[in-house]
């Protein structure tokens, strides 16, 4: 708002006026669009390396599928005291491993629900700790603290390694030029109702908590930034090293399973995270697995058609379904299976097709291959799908959905079950 301001009169000078504007408000109206604005493009930037993430895993997953595939293969026709045997089965593991990392990608990429369910901490934070060791300098030591002995929690795996690795994450840009010391330690305490004064978000129930801590022995955090740190797109990084939403997916997360979190912190001298989630009870132990897969899921000769634009995956398909006694007509070419099917309409009890191939979708090939037959079996299998849910695998009828990389033992599985009477 501006107005006139008399000075009066000054002596040897002509009378001034002084014209005042207050430009408050549009200065804060400034910085809150300058602030919207870095927001609007960190999440553009978020979505364009979401996009290209799903491509990436596209491709990772199709690699893996062969890889799972044959390693397979050559454990069921090795002793399993052999070398081969001992040998595929490391292969088998790292590449399962490799598969959840890519499926936590695409968890992430997706923001899909919560699938929480009875797990074990330790696996996921000691598979967090390997990453690191082979991503971070030598500078900063890494501590494991891991009680492999703790309860277990309802949680989402992905979810918490993405915990995890977030909060490790920070740790270790705390000390990326000074180097330093990362712990890691996971263990189980017991909390009665007068120490939960502390933890607003553990609904005051006491009982047995899984405490994951991450310490670090970096530049620390004053007062005023630790009250700050879980706000969205808050961050004391410098720009292009932090969207600033890592600890407020981490809150978000920790919250989600009933638990809650402390920060300890003085500059100079590092900071220590503290995530407290409930124990939940050991169930009753399962019933022992079926020694022989060979034996409970094999083929009695049925006839597949295995559809997928990787030669590879087609081949190493047809190979190992072969083995369990199916019999197997692979394509990679999607009209070539559709001009198959056509002259062998009712040859062909089930259908494994990929989805996304050059000529011809998956969704697309079931469809037409449905007019011709309504009471074919279909699974259709990707690499990355981020445009298919349940529904419209449903309305193409459709009758399972797997992402890749799939074992044989699992898609065997889901062939009996489609094809017992």
């Amino acid at each position: 708002m501006a107005r006139n301001v008399s000075l009066g009169k000054i002596p040897g000078t002509e009378r001034q006026v002084a014209s005042l504007l207050d430009v408050t408000e549009k200065r804060r109206a400034e910085e809150r669009w300058q602030r919207l604005e870095r927001q609007l493009r960190k999440s553009q930037k978020m979505e364009a390396i979401g996009t290209l993430a799903g491509g990436i895993a596209h491709d990772l997953n199709n690699i893996l599928s062969p890889v799972l595939g044959y390693a397979d293969m050559i454990m069921r026709n090795s002793e399993p005291d052999s070398q081969e045997f001992q040998r595929s089965e490391k292969i088998q593991k790292a590449a399962l491993r490799a598969a959840d990392l890519v499926s936590q990608v695409l968890a992430f990429n997706r923001g899909r629900t919560e699938e929480k369910r009875r797990i074990k901490l330790h696996p996921v934070v000691k598979e967090v700790v390997k990453l690191l060791k082979g991503s971070i300098p030598s500078t900063i030591e890494i501590v494991d603290r891991v009680d492999r002995n703790c309860d277990a929690v309802l949680a989402d795996p992905t979810q918490i390694h993405q915990v995890v690795m977030n909060l490790c994450t920070n740790a270790y840009h705390a000390m990326e030029d000074t180097g330093g010391t990362l712990t890691v330690g996971l263990r189980q305490v017991q909390l009665e109702l007068s120490e939960l004064v502390g933890f607003p978000n553990l609904a005051q129930a006491a009982g047995t908590y899984l405490v994951l801590e991450v310490r670090d022995t970096g530049c620390g955090m004053t007062e005023d930034i630790v009250e700050r740190i879980f706000d969205p797109y808050f961050t004391t990084k410098e720009e292009g090293k932090g969207t600033g939403l890592g600890l407020a997916t981490v809150y978000s997360i920790v919250k989600s399973t009933m638990g809650d979190i402390r920060v300890t912190s003085i500059p100079g001298k590092g900071s220590c995270f503290s995530v407290y989630i409930p124990a939940v009870r050991p169930e009753r132990e399962t019933a022992p697995k079926i020694s022989s897969f060979a034996d409970a899921f094999a083929g009695q000769g049925e006839r597949l058609l295995v559809v997928d634009d990787d030669y590879d995956i087609a081949a190493m398909c047809k190979e190992g379904f072969e083995y369990l006694g199916y019999r197997v007509e692979a394509f990679s070419s999607s009209r070539d299976a559709l001009a198959y099917f056509e002259d062998h309409l009712k040859e062909i009890d089930l259908v494994i097709t990929d989805h996304t191939m050059p000529e011809m979708t998956g969704i697309e090939l079931a469809k037409k291959m449905l007019l011709l037959r309504q009471d074919l079996p279909v699974i259709l299998c990707s690499g990355y799908a981020a445009s298919i849910n349940q529904q419209v695998v449903e309305n193409a009828g459709i009758r399972r959905f797997m992402m890749k990389p799939i074992t044989v033992d699992t898609m065997s599985r889901e062939i009996q079950a489609l094809l017992k009477p």
